[in-house]
């Protein structure tokens, strides 16, 4: 599986039309935003708690960290996960957008 890095993110920035750059960028940081933004609609702005299996994911850790950053101005933290003997697993962590510099706390 290849995975999106930032590296990929500095790729396209450099191959397309500054405008375009930023859509496709905006849409990479949505999907890995839904992958770990909390379940319910009714608070997104809430906490992130997430556990992550490295294989199945699509992006690597910066660019949800990046995600997470761009989304709640909060950093995510990450951190093995040994869930049932699973290896590979990680969670994601962040105080959110709410307790973030930009939330309605």
């Amino acid at each position: 599986m290849i995975k999106i890095s930032l590296d990929t993110l500095k790729r396209i920035r450099a191959a397309l039309p500054e405008m375009e750059a930023l859509v496709v960028e905006g849409r990479i940081l949505h999907s890995a935003w839904c992958l770990v933004r909390p379940a319910s609609d009714a608070d997104w702005k809430g906490p992130i708690d997430y556990v992550i299996h490295e294989d199945v994911c699509d992006f690597d850790r910066d660019v949800i960290k990046l995600a997470v950053s761009y989304f709640t101005g909060t950093e995510a933290t990450f951190t093995a996960a040994d869930l049932l003997g699973s290896r590979g697993t990680f969670r994601v962590r962040a105080a959110g957008y709410r307790m973030g510099p930009a939330g309605d706390h």
